[in-house]
């Protein structure tokens, strides 16, 4: 940790470079303060950022960074894998995506467990016909807070 603060991490290419996989995987504390220095040399997250952090990383990283992320950032980045990140996490990530995304594609964030109880109200009440693999991947304790006619709305013409 000593050692990465006294780095510069100014440009987009060295981000990535950092958090290239290829030589291992970063510990989290150590991918976080990596992405703080890029972001306190005054950059903010990208589409490009988000593709070189990664899921795992991003897990990271302070829910107020994550809560200032901008729409298209997230709309025009590569499908982030965020299924380790804490439920706080996923739901300020579906909070960005609802917005950035339409509802065929915000699948992604609403299966990682994102999605929050007013969200799934909404989409029971449009009769979307969800398939189960995405009703399952729903936050457990949203799906349990709704009625069986919810319930059913949600999974329409799948319920059986």
């Amino acid at each position: 940790m000593e050692q990465i603060n006294k780095w510069n991490i100014t440009t987009v290419d060295t981000l990535a470079a950092l958090m290239d996989n290829g030589n291992g995987e970063w510990d989290s504390d150590k991918a976080k303060v990596i992405v703080t220095k890029f972001l306190n040399a005054g950059n903010s997250l990208g589409a490009s950022e988000f593709n070189s952090i990664g899921g795992p990383n991003l897990c990271a990283l302070d829910l107020s960074v994550l809560q200032g992320i901008r729409n298209d950032s997230l709309r025009d980045a590569d499908a982030l894998e965020i299924t380790s990140c804490s439920s706080a996490h996923k739901k300020a990530f579906f909070a960005v995506a609802e917005i950035a995304f339409p509802i065929n594609f915000i699948q992604t964030y609403a299966t990682a467990g994102g999605a929050i109880i007013t969200y799934i109200r909404s989409l029971s009440r449009v009769n979307i016909s969800m398939d189960i693999n995405t009703f399952i991947g729903l936050d457990s304790a949203a799906v349990q807070a709704r009625s069986v006619s919810e319930v059913s709305g949600l999974l329409g013409s799948n319920l059986n």
